[in-house]
């Protein structure tokens, strides 16, 4: 599948934007997801040994509801399908099950399958995957697997997926994102923002003896995971305030050995080219990220939803448009941001400040640590 290529992004975003989609339904050409095309790792003679069309296509999806069948069904998530004797192969079988005629978007990630359509197209997927995979040794684990509805379809799901040992759910995680309701979003953020605050607080006590060292564990590791979440989860002001707090209270006082003005604080959380730290505004960057995710994987999530072709031309333009725009409006509001808050800053530290951004000083906060030790000075010294 094409996601090999361009990444769990635009998956995540194209399951949260049909799942928020009223009356959504996948369209009948959208059977199938060839890979031919995107120069993923299927190719055709993966599939040369897979069963016929005709063969492929399960009796008991015939005993399906006719309420499950109709456009009035909404949108299912069925993600996380595992199972054990993964090999080679197993995208062949994956290929053959979602060819079965149903109404149904199907991707592959690692050894993780998602399929999304109607509740009829998705049951006749996770059958016929059952019954096809295991001639190459896949055998999904439907105690494993995980079926997203609405809340106001959730009843017809049991009725349907409880017979197959699927878990019936209205919100799951998915790829290091979340697809569902707004209450199981919010209850994951809140579970993420509690531990980067246990984080940045492991940062403050090693950035007491180790200042480098901590910041590069700030910005090269647990700053990425924030990056990343915020690209596939839209997230508000308020959920990120305890991040903030203990940043600006306590990383950045520990890291430039003293106590730091609410001014500064500004300054320090801009990238080191503007005389910061290069440690983000994590308000901001949120505010950021999602549209700018969002954008630049359109083109791929259209296509996994089955509105429009893929075409990879367009992709890597879309991505570099959306990516230009976004930094140019980050640098336009981090140049705000800095003039604003100079003018409160001491004239010693404004000097020192203002030559780091003007001749570009603070380049030594992006190398990384050396295994022999290195001397490290606090920025506004």
């Amino acid at each position: 599948m094409f996601v090999y290529a361009c990444g769990s992004l635009p998956l995540i975003h194209a399951l949260r934007a049909a799942f928020a989609e009223e009356g959504y339904d996948m369209p009948s050409s959208g059977a199938r997801d060839d890979s031919d095309s995107d120069g993923s790792r299927s190719d055709k003679g993966e599939h040369e040994n897979a069963p016929s069309e005709g063969q492929e296509r399960p009796e008991e999806a015939c005993d399906t509801p006719p309420e499950a069948r109709g456009d009035d069904a909404g949108v299912r998530v069925c993600s996380g399908v595992e199972g054990v004797g993964v090999g080679e192969e197993e995208n062949s079988s994956a290929s053959s099950a979602s060819s079965s005629g149903a109404l149904l978007r199907h991707c592959w990630y690692a050894d993780d399958s998602s399929a999304l359509g109607n509740l009829h197209g998705i049951l006749v997927w996770f059958r016929a995957l059952r019954r096809i995979g295991a001639s190459y040794g896949y055998h999904p684990e439907a105690a494993k697997c995980f079926l997203i509805v609405k809340p106001e379809l959730e009843q017809i799901a049991r009725e349907l997926f409880e017979p197959e040992g699927m878990q019936i759910v209205t919100g799951k995680r998915f790829l290091g994102g979340y697809v569902g309701d707004e209450e199981g979003t919010a209850a994951f953020l809140c579970e993420k923002v509690e531990g980067w605050v246990h984080g940045v607080r492991a940062l403050t006590s090693a950035a007491r003896n180790f200042s480098h060292t901590a910041h590069a564990a700030m910005t090269r590791s647990l700053q990425m995971e924030l990056d990343y979440v915020f690209r596939v989860v839209l997230t508000d002001e308020s959920a990120l305030s305890p991040l903030h707090e203990a940043i600006a209270k306590k990383l950045l006082p520990a890291l430039l050995g003293g106590p730091v003005t609410p001014s500064e604080v500004d300054l320090m959380l801009l990238p080191a080219r503007f005389g910061g730290t290069g440690i983000r505004d994590h308000l901001d960057r949120a505010a950021a990220a999602y549209p700018a995710s969002r954008a630049g994987t359109k083109v791929v999530s259209k296509s996994i939803q089955g509105k429009a072709p893929f075409h990879p031309g367009d992709h890597r333009a879309t991505i570099r448009h959306a990516l230009t725009q976004s930094r140019q409006q980050q640098d336009i509001d981090h140049k705000a941001k800095r003039e604003a808050a100079l003018p409160h800053i001491d004239r010693q530290p404004h000097r020192v400040l203002s030559r780091s951004a003007e001749y570009k000083t603070s380049g030594w906060l992006t190398t990384l640590c050396e295994k022999r030790p290195v001397r490290t000075f606090p920025v506004l010294s």
